[in-house]
C-alpha cells in the first residue's frame, strides 16, 4: 500500500507507520513511536477523506502534550 500511495522512508525512523482504509474513499494514517524512550508510544492520526462536494479533507490528531 505504501509504494500505491508514494510514501517511502529511505533512513531510520523513531516511528511505525499504519494504513488503515475501509471503503477506499477514507483512510486513517498513524505514526506511531516513543521518542522520549519511556514507554508511553505517542500516536499522530491523520484522518483523510472526501467532502460531499468531492473536495479532499485531512484531519491531524496529535497525542496529548508531553507523551513525545
Amino acid at each position: 500500500m505504501w509504494t500505491q500511495i508514494g510514501f517511502e522512508l529511505d533512513e531510520p525512523s523513531l516511528y511505525q507507520f499504519r494504513y488503515h482504509s475501509a471503503d477506499g474513499k477514507t483512510a486513517t494514517v498513524e505514526a506511531i513511536g516513543d521518542v522520549d524512550c519511556d514507554g508511553t508510544p505517542a500516536t499522530f492520526t491523520l484522518r483523510l477523506g472526501v467532502t460531499p462536494a468531492g473536495n479532499p479533507q485531512a484531519e491531524l490528531e496529535q497525542p496529548p502534550a508531553g507523551v513525545y
